[in-house]
């Protein structure tokens, strides 16, 4: 597979940097509570979370072939998004494979499946969101595919979406909605902002949400 194949097109950066300051919540909340992986995808390393393009990767069960070619060929910033069908008893990825990540710039990796070495992920610094972790590693011998629609955590993942990462979990805004969704989200934060103040103020969410007329 050569680069030209993993070409597409990405959100520009200021939208990334700005999305970068969002929450996922208020991003999930925004797109009509849509677009959140299940709550099995978890932060392994949160290391700050994690804001890119998502680069995808189909990868066979046990085989982790594809993901070596992906910490190839990836662009930096570029959030590796690994369809591994939630399979839980072999470990996609490790120490080396992260340490290779942060040496190519890659903004992080979600992926539907295992990883391993837990501890020292969490020590070196990149983002890793997964089904879990197991200590039996894979095997290098499944031809897969890059840069096609994956599903992950229950979404179907296009190259070039948006994939935003914290501490609750994951979100993904699809490319060519991702300015719109900004808007809504940054008026979202101005709402929620005047909401504090009111809640600072005495007043409940009871009545600011004007939740007594569900009880007519």
């Amino acid at each position: 597979m050569t680069t030209d194949a993993c070409r597409f097109d990405r959100p520009s950066p200021d939208v990334v940097r700005a999305f970068r300051e969002l929450p996922t919540s208020i991003v999930s909340d925004v797109m009509g509570r849509m677009g959140a992986m299940d709550g099995g995808i978890r932060p392994i390393a949160l290391a700050g979370g994690l804001t890119g393009p998502a680069f995808p990767v189909k990868a066979y069960p046990a085989d982790n072939l594809m993901c070596h070619l992906a910490l190839k060929l990836a662009q930096p910033g570029d959030i590796l998004v690994v369809d591994a069908g939630g399979y839980g008893d072999a470990a996609l990825w490790g120490e080396l494979m992260s340490l290779n990540a942060v040496r190519r710039g890659l903004g992080g990796l979600v992926i539907d499946g295992a990883v391993r070495d837990r501890s020292t992920l969490a020590e070196i610094g990149f983002p890793v969101f997964a089904r879990g972790c197991v200590p039996n590693g894979t095997f290098k011998r499944k031809p897969g595919a890059l840069n096609q629609p994956v599903a992950c955590g229950g979404l179907s993942v296009a190259p070039g979406d948006l994939v935003l990462g914290d501490a609750d979990g994951v979100v993904v805004v699809p490319r060519a909605d991702a300015e719109e969704i900004l808007e809504r989200a940054s008026k979202q934060i101005e709402k929620e902002a005047m909401l504090r103040r009111q809640i600072e103020a005495g007043e409940t969410l009871f009545d600011l949400l004007d939740l007594a007329g569900r009880f007519q």
